[in-house]
């Protein structure tokens, strides 16, 4: 069975472009995780964005397959999603929910992003992210050694196109097996 990509990592490592090189070089489907936060803009397509209700609904159903919190704010990829799709941008609690509950659904290929810590800044603030909530980030992210420890591949300061071939050949690898 081909596995489903996770990436995991730290805030501006780079995780939503290389799931977006994934799926427009390597023709992979990303999952468009659901979420209760606020758009960072008016066209942001980075998830569903979806209200506290219904999230909470979808969870009660025994929809969400991956679920975790962040800043006040939840999280989430259902069954169906990860059953349709190839790759999403997950968390490590999200990705340990996921093992815990419904990892016979689909194995896992993990991938942590890493970038040094001044690179990681300026894609916030590139993103429009305020200088509190980069320091927030960047607090929270000293936290992120169990993803390290999950990770089937580490990736640290590679550009996005090659993070995503490096990502795509492991994939491809664990398809044919």
């Amino acid at each position: 069975m081909k596995p489903f990509i996770v990436l995991i990592g730290k805030s501006g490592a780079g995780k939503s472009t290389v799931a977006r090189v994934l799926e427009q070089k390597y023709g992979l489907k990303e999952a468009k995780t659901y979420t209760t936060r606020p758009r960072r803009f008016s066209d942001e397509d980075t998830h569903t964005f979806i209200k506290e209700q219904t999230f909470n609904t979808m969870v009660g159903n025994g929809d969400m397959a991956a679920i975790s919190a962040y800043d006040g704010h939840l999280y989430g990829t259902s069954i169906a999603q990860i059953l349709g799709a190839d790759v999403a941008t997950w968390d490590v609690s999200g990705t340990t929910y996921y093992l815990a509950r419904y990892g016979s659904i689909r194995p896992l290929l993990i991938v942590f992003l890493d970038a040094e810590t001044n690179e990681l800044t300026e894609r916030m603030r590139e993103r429009g992210s305020s200088e509190a909530e980069i320091k927030s980030r960047l607090a929270y992210d000293a936290s992120l050694d169990a993803g390290k420890r999950m990770a089937d591949l580490y990736i640290r300061a590679l550009t996005p196109e090659d993070a995503a071939s490096t990502i795509y050949n492991e994939y491809e690898r664990r398809k044919s097996h």
